[in-house]
């Protein structure tokens, strides 16, 4: 049975090459996206940026930062085309302004979201057989239409 690295690494290959410099951080966005530990996404946002993976920073609701993907980016056979992240650690927000926004409110979690134009029910057909069975993910479904559904994981599933 292949292990989740074996098939990040082979998605990667077969849209990006075997040299790709987005490898690395496309499996680092799904390590974080098994959402088997609670979610810090910073490191892999800087990554991904690195890469030339993200387009433009923009605003998605209070304090939630979302990037388009600017390269395909397929895992296990779901397309995926934005992240989004929200975090609640004033010290990465400060330092790391680029990606956080320093709004009015601050945040009371920290969530990691990869969006897709998949349905909701699609989306969690796939994730029910594509990520392990200890996976605290949540499927975020649109209220409005023109919406899109998103993968999620928060640290809210990890508070006792």
């Amino acid at each position: 049975m292949l292990n989740l690295q074996t098939l990040v690494i082979a998605a990667c290959i077969s849209f990006f090459g075997p040299t790709s410099a987005f490898a690395e951080p496309l499996d680092s966005l799904m390590t974080v996206m098994t959402c088997l530990h609670s979610p810090h996404p910073t490191g892999v946002l800087v990554e991904l940026t690195n890469a030339g993976l993200l387009g433009p920073r923009q605003r998605n609701g209070m304090d939630e930062s979302c990037w388009d993907f600017q390269h395909e980016v397929v895992w296990s056979g779901m397309m995926f085309v934005a992240v989004c992240a929200i975090s609640d650690e004033v010290a990465e927000i400060k330092k790391h302004s680029g990606i956080y926004w320093s709004g009015e409110s601050q945040a009371p979690f920290t969530e990691v979201w990869l969006v897709t134009a998949a349905s909701a029910d699609e989306l969690e057909a796939w994730a029910k057989s594509t990520l392990p069975e200890a996976s605290f993910f949540e499927i975020d479904r649109p209220s409005l239409p023109g919406e899109l559904s998103a993968l999620s994981c928060s640290e809210w599933a990890f508070r006792s």
